[in-house]
């Protein structure tokens, strides 16, 4: 068991984008701790460390599929933070 933070910051195409954006920011956020929730143990259980570049491309995918294709423009991954549990 670990704990994982991920800071990211979400790029809109256009400011109509970014005003959609806000408003699915709940919805985003739900969908995307549920799709990490399943993916990052079974990617550590293979792996030492997380592929940074991995999850931006799972985020877009699922933000493409919760705010239509081409509104998010990037998925930016700030910063990613393990800790292993004592």
């Amino acid at each position: 068991a670990a704990t994982v933070q991920i800071q990211l910051k979400l790029e809109a195409a256009s400011v109509e984008n970014e005003s959609a954006i806000a408003r699915l920011l709940p919805r985003l956020n739900d969908a995307f701790l549920r799709d990490l929730y399943g993916f990052i143990p079974r990617h550590l259980r293979k792996e030492e460390r997380l592929d940074v570049a991995l999850i931006k491309d799972r985020l877009q995918m699922v933000g493409d599929k919760v705010a239509g294709p081409g509104v998010i423009k990037s998925v930016l991954v700030q910063a990613v933070l393990e800790n292993p549990s004592r």
